[in-house]
């Protein structure tokens, strides 16, 4: 993702070695999101730098609308009537979401609607 003022902006595709040298809004290293961007920078024989590191999917998005850098960040980031001043470039890459429910006892109501909303999140983004 980027900035609408970015010159990545309007962009359907790109590759990593176009946006190697780009300033990078990430999260720690160790984080999900940190983890998999830099293993398909590496697989890619590629590095890159993060310039910005936050704690938040909110902060990235707002340094994003302010050109400070470009982001990898999953779709379910954006608000859902999509976010004003920042520009989605799909991605090959792919978050994923594990849950280990205890298997000692049952769920509780809050805990179905959980696995529920993920089950049917996963199933209206797979492939059809």
């Amino acid at each position: 993702m980027c900035s609408s003022d970015h010159p990545l902006c309007g962009r359907q595709q790109i590759s990593l070695s176009e946006i190697a040298d780009e300033s990078f809004i990430d999260f720690p290293e160790g984080w999900g999101n940190r983890t998999l961007v830099d293993a398909a920078f590496s697989a890619s024989g590629l590095s890159r730098v993060v310039r910005a590191e936050v704690i938040s999917f909110d902060i990235a998005l707002a340094m994003m609308r302010q050109n400070l850098g470009v982001a990898f960040l999953p779709a379910s980031a954006l608000a859902p009537d999509g976010e004003t001043g920042l520009w989605a470039i799909p991605t090959s890459l792919q978050w994923k979401i594990q849950l280990a429910p205890f298997t000692g006892r049952l769920p509780t109501a809050a805990g179905r609607a959980l696995l529920h909303g993920f089950s049917t999140l996963s199933a209206s983004r797979s492939p059809k």
